[in-house]
């Protein structure tokens, strides 16, 4: 079992075998509507999603957003048909703690930047045409 680096606040996040639950991209097809996950779920789907995208966290930019289609494609300038995944949590406090260990695997983003009421991680690869905030 690897664990992820330690967080400021009591959590932990581990990394765990793939779930397959609650990837949001172009492919998934699931609604927004699905219920709000633990931080420890929506960890391992945003970091299982990286993982079969090349796995580079250096590559990637994440970030936190109450409207995470708006920040992607409108804020990032990030293409739909492009490697994207996004996450709901249960409250900003969890949504946080995902940005902030997404953050310590390597991932671009500027902590505590995002929407002050997200509640949805957000991560896209980073290409010439995306904007990163940085």
């Amino acid at each position: 079992m690897v664990l992820a680096p330690a967080l400021q606040t009591p959590a932990r996040f581990v990394i765990r075998p793939p779930l397959g639950l609650f990837i949001y991209s172009p492919r998934s097809g699931l609604k927004e509507k699905e219920m709000a996950l633990s931080a420890q779920v929506a960890f391992d789907t945003i970091t299982k999603f990286i993982d079969e995208n090349g796995g580079n966290y250096q590559r990637w930019y994440t970030g936190i957003a109450s409207d995470p289609k708006r920040m992607l494609f409108k804020e990032h300038n990030v293409p739909q048909s492009d490697k994207w995944v996004y996450s709901p949590c249960a409250n900003e406090a969890d949504s946080r703690n995902v940005e902030a260990a997404l953050l310590e695997l390597g991932c671009d983003g500027i902590p505590h930047n995002g929407d002050q009421k997200g509640t949805w991680v957000y991560a896209f690869l980073k290409s010439g045409q995306t904007k990163p905030k940085l």
